[in-house]
């Protein structure tokens, strides 16, 4: 893959199954932390920007986003930020009341809806007791009114 030229191991030291899609990747020099840190930002935010086209938008989804660790933010937060990058959404669902003010979740957050033009939050209260009983009833009923029963 061009994107990543000679440096795909990098990323496949991390995401192995990957290489069934980019193949066998060659070794790469050993750096110091911060070196290997950036080479893998670089690597990582190139495979993405070669990945996220317009034929093929890429969309991540990450649930309990409150847990992330700080180098998986710091990546996430230099491709959004990114204006070379177009066609990539990240989802992330999180609990808000475990969220912290100045732990990393919340320094992520905010540094991205202060540089984003293309941040939303939408706040999810829970549901109903009526929202609940017709989720239950779309999912167990079929289009002609019979209930279904799967036997276990």
């Amino acid at each position: 893959m061009h994107a990543i030229s000679d440096l795909g191991k990098v990323i496949t030291d991390i995401f192995p199954r990957l290489e069934l899609i980019i193949g066998k990747q060659k070794k790469v020099s050993e750096l110091n932390a911060q070196e290997a840190k950036h080479r893998f930002n670089y690597v990582f935010k190139n495979f993405i920007s070669a990945i996220a086209n317009k034929q093929h938008p890429l969309i991540l989804f990450i649930d309990d986003f409150q847990w992330a660790d700080t180098a998986s933010l710091d990546i996430l937060k230099s491709i959004l930020l990114d204006k070379s990058i177009k066609y990539f959404m990240l989802i992330g669902t999180y609990r808000h009341k475990e969220v912290s003010a100045n732990l990393p979740f919340d320094l992520f957050n905010r540094a991205v809806k202060k540089q984003s033009a293309n941040y939303t939050r939408i706040l999810l209260q829970n549901l109903d007791t009526q929202n609940i009983n017709r989720l239950v009833k779309d999912a167990l009923i079929t289009d002609k009114g019979k209930m279904i029963i799967n036997a276990l």
